[in-house]
């Protein structure tokens, strides 16, 4: 099971076979990956995919859309299930909740933090207003085929008054469950786990937009394909457009593996 995206930006590959055909052939030419032992009718799928893609691969050096400066770098993958080391990294790019203690004395918060925490008010009031509650990803924790915690993980914040609440599943159900990540979305959610922060104020000048989450050499799988995600994200937004997300099943060797997650895919 995985998850397949694409930053949706015209272009000629996507033109000659069109989205849906594109994301096709780069599954099948990437099906084989660490699988020497895969039968000959799967082999000759990725030979063919790879000798339709390959004339087209050119168009992707200077496309804008090309977020880690690929072939047919718009597009991405993340598979499933998605590890509970991944799910933890991405909840805890939140801010962490304010203390009591620093509540009781007065403690002020670093002018990032409060930036930061102003975005996920925002973040948290959008998901409640789109009825992004997680329940629909939760739904699936059992089987084990989408993620790989058996429970989500949530921050809450304020001690006092009206408390706020992020789930990861509320997360994950935003990005990854929808069928598309509007420009707008992708930049708040990326603004509130902190993975776009601007640069200096120079005059007359915008401020630089800064990734601050790039994929290092030891991050795990899971980790550095949600970083690739969200840097496809903020790619998005430069550009005004979405990112499509889709959940697919692999080939499947049983009926049972063939039914794909029934996880709703909403605007």
């Amino acid at each position: 099971m995985l998850i397949r995206y694409v930053v949706e930006v015209g272009c000629e590959p996507k033109r000659r076979f069109g989205r849906d055909g594109l994301l096709e052939r780069l599954q099948r030419r990437d099906a084989l990956r660490g699988r020497p032992s895969a039968p000959a009718d799967e082999r000759a799928e990725a030979r063919q995919a790879e000798f339709q893609l390959r004339p087209l691969a050119f168009h992707c050096a200077r496309c804008p859309a090309n977020c880690v400066r690929d072939e047919f770098g718009c597009s991405g993958v993340i598979h499933c299930p998605i590890s509970a080391q991944a799910e933890t990294w991405l909840l805890r790019l939140l801010p962490p909740p304010r203390s009591l203690r620093d509540a009781v004395l007065r403690e002020p918060e670093p002018p990032e933090v409060r930036r930061q925490m102003d975005h996920v008010r925002r973040l948290a009031n959008r998901m409640e207003h789109l009825g992004i509650d997680g329940l629909a990803v939760d739904a699936h924790r059992e089987d084990g085929l989408l993620l790989a915690r058996s429970t989500p993980l949530v921050r809450q914040y304020g001690l006092l008054g009206r408390k706020t609440l992020v789930s990861s599943s509320q997360l994950l159900h935003l990005l990854l469950f929808r069928q598309a990540v509007p420009p707008a979305i992708g930049e708040l959610a990326c603004r509130a786990l902190g993975a776009w922060v601007d640069g200096p104020k120079r005059p007359g000048r915008l401020p630089e937009a800064i990734f601050t989450q790039p994929v290092e050499e030891r991050d795990p799988p899971g980790v550095a394909e949600l970083k690739r995600f969200l840097l496809a994200l903020m790619v998005a937004r430069s550009l005004e457009v979405e990112v499509q997300t889709h959940v697919v099943a692999p080939e499947p060797h049983a009926e049972a593996e063939r039914r794909e997650p029934s996880v709703p895919l909403t605007r």
